[in-house]
C-alpha cells in the first residue's frame, strides 16, 4: 500500500479493494473506533494521499 502515498485518490477509487478501507479528507470528523483490518487513506486538499494507516 505504501506505493499509493503521493497519489491522486482516484487511483486508488479504480483499485478494487477487498478489505475494509476509509477514506480520510481533511477537515473530516472521524470516529476513534479501533478495527485492525481497517486500511484508513488520509488525502490532502488536493485529494492526494499522504498517510496510510491501519485501524
Amino acid at each position: 500500500m505504501a506505493d499509493y502515498v503521493g497519489s491522486s485518490v482516484t487511483r486508488l477509487e479504480t483499485k478494487l479493494l477487498l478489505q475494509p478501507v476509509r477514506i480520510i479528507r481533511r477537515g473530516d470528523a472521524v470516529s476513534e473506533d479501533l478495527y485492525p483490518a481497517r486500511i484508513n487513506f488520509m488525502l490532502d486538499e488536493n485529494e492526494i494521499i499522504r498517510h496510510i494507516t491501519c485501524g
